[in-house]
């Protein structure tokens, strides 16, 4: 139906530590952007936590890291699972001093708010050459060591002549968790809605295997966060 305008949330969390939080105020079936320009993220003060007592092998990314590699993976996937056409802001770099202003002013308002001023998102369009911009939040990134050090025994029992001896060995390793939590708003210039909204959390632990990393966790975010994306190419659904 033409012109009818949807409002919905929807909570999923799953074991605790993750969670996909999606709202949307248009039916996505109403309007369709042409190009969406996707622009750097914005990094909260906090997003990085702190790198005490994180073992070798494992380094604290600066924000400008958790920006850039947050959005590189976001690039990736909407270019491939996607039905938009997607512009990077290297690729239409600003030329007014006046258009990068109401951009950070944008960003700004999305970290610290959830919400846009959309006046400022309207003055935007006839600077830009597209529909829409996505704008990102980093809250959450990178490797922590929670609660200390993790204590492991083991015993063994022996017997020696007549005595019985018990040999207990004990180690000790430090506890790692990877997090990746974000959230996107597709935000229409023509009058400064907010299309789509999506909150995402992903946290890890690093096992004895290793196999969650802070790569395969920030995968893991994105991916869920896209999976309510509503201009997904028709094999996504």
């Amino acid at each position: 139906m033409q012109g009818r305008k949807v409002l919905m949330a929807l909570l999923v969390v799953g074991c605790g530590t993750t969670g996909l939080e999606v709202r949307t105020t248009l039916d996505a079936a109403d309007w369709t952007p042409a190009q969406v320009l996707l622009l750097p993220a914005a990094v909260a003060d906090k997003a990085i936590p702190p790198a005490r007592g994180l073992p070798g092998g494992v380094s604290r990314p600066t924000a400008g890291d958790a920006g850039a590699l947050t959005i590189e993976a976001l690039e990736a996937e909407l270019r491939e699972r996607t039905t938009l056409t997607f512009l990077s802001q290297a690729e239409q770099p600003f030329s007014r001093t006046v258009t990068a202003s109401l951009v950070e002013q944008l960003n700004k308002q999305y970290l610290n708010t959830r919400a846009v001023n959309p006046h400022l998102a309207q003055e935007l369009g006839p600077e830009l050459a597209c529909d829409a911009i996505l704008l990102t939040a980093v809250l959450r990134y990178g490797p922590q060591v929670e609660g200390g050090l993790q204590q492991m025994t083991r015993s063994v029992d022996a017997k020696v002549g007549q005595s019985d001896l018990v040999i207990r060995s004990a180690a000790t390793r430090v506890v790692v968790y990877f997090n990746a939590q974000m959230r996107c708003a597709l935000v229409r210039l023509s009058d400064g809605a907010i299309v789509w909204d999506a909150a995402v959390r992903k946290r890890r632990k690093r096992g004895l295997l290793r196999e969650a990393t802070q790569e395969t966790v920030l995968r893991e975010a994105v991916n869920t966060l896209l999976s309510a994306f509503p201009y997904l190419k028709l094999d996504e659904n």
